[in-house]
């Protein structure tokens, strides 16, 4: 079997300094992806490195990590010769490749990020067609890849929200259900700062400054 040559940057906040690239020698399969090297790893030679994983195909968005500069899913990105796999970047980091997603849940948690309906149904059980772009936005995976491409955004400066918050509000603003005024909500999180932008960048094809951006910069 073949094998190629991976760089994982390490970085363990309770002994490290700064962070640093670690070598890794690991097997490569036909179709073999980036999470199957990195449980390699874990498994075969070093069970102290951090990183995480849920699905294993696309439906959680946990394994997302930054590879050769770019946000992807380490479960769907095929392995190659001399990856280099960080965290995603502006986000905080707990350890190796492993980042704290409590900081933004908290912040969007402030904008009701759930259906806020005033009206109750017209009857039982309710019959409601769902707008074809509530279904597209309804797609994400949470996984935050959008943030880390996004070169506006910074979760310690509250002022923008980025492209993972407008796009869990934009959901709602196409739901004729929701009461809140989300454009509102959108315009106060500095979706402005994006008008020259379209850097965002989303692993299952979200439309996202098409869909969540370009409508509420006005």
């Amino acid at each position: 079997m073949e094998q190629v040559k991976i760089f994982i940057e390490r970085f363990d906040p309770d002994n490290d300094l700064s962070p640093y690239l670690q070598e890794f020698i690991v097997p490569k399969e036909d179709r073999g992806t980036v999470l199957e090297a990195l449980l390699f790893v874990y498994e075969q030679i070093d069970s102290t490195l951090g990183f995480q994983f849920g699905c294993r195909f696309k439906n959680c968005g946990l394994c997302a990590i930054e590879i050769n500069g770019i946000p992807q899913l380490a479960c769907t990105t095929r392995l190659k010769a001399s990856m280099y796999l960080r965290p995603l970047r502006h986000l905080p980091r707990i350890r190796d490749l492993i980042i704290d997603r409590e900081p933004i849940d908290s912040y969007l948690s402030q904008f009701t990020p759930y259906l806020g309906r005033q009206r109750p149904p017209n009857g039982e059980p309710e019959t409601f067609i769902q707008p074809q772009i509530a279904k597209i936005l309804e797609t994400c995976r949470e996984c935050l890849c959008c943030l880390s491409a996004c070169p506006h955004y910074d979760y310690r400066k509250l002022e923008f929200g980025g492209p993972y918050a407008f796009v869990k509000l934009a959901r709602f603003h196409y739901d004729p259900r929701d009461s809140i005024d989300r454009k509102a909500q959108i315009s106060s999180l500095g979706v402005k700062q994006c008008r020259e932008c379209q850097k965002c960048r989303c692993v299952v094809a979200i439309p996202i400054y098409q869909l969540a951006i370009s409508p509420f910069i006005g």
